[in-house]
């Protein structure tokens, strides 16, 4: 469990590649994160567009910012370290996680 006086922050980005046509069905699937879940902060949903923009999808960045990248795991408990979630039927290729810290 984090503590709340830690001022320690786990960003991750999750990057997600959606068939050109079903922003849609990923606006459906994909909720907010509920702001009084135990352990985050906060999230933002950004669309990128890339310099080699990809016709056949669009992309966008889910940035969450957790107290502890445990704090996440427990919040999803089907998600594994490492392991790609299961591909929605919406996506062009499997979403990736990104975890970032400071260089």
């Amino acid at each position: 469990m984090s503590d709340p006086a830690d001022p320690t922050v786990a960003m991750i980005v999750v990057q997600w590649f959606i068939k050109a046509g079903r922003e849609g069905d990923f606006f459906d699937y994909r909720k907010p994160i509920d702001p009084g879940m135990e352990g985050v902060i906060g999230e933002s949903l950004f669309r990128a567009t890339v310099d080699d923009a990809d016709e056949e999808a669009s992309v966008f960045l889910n940035i969450g910012y957790w107290r502890s990248r445990e704090d996440f795991y427990r919040a999803f408990p089907g998600s594994k370290r490492g392991v790609a979630p299961p591909q929605q039927e919406f996506e062009a290729r499997p979403r990736r996680r990104h975890w970032l810290g400071p260089v």
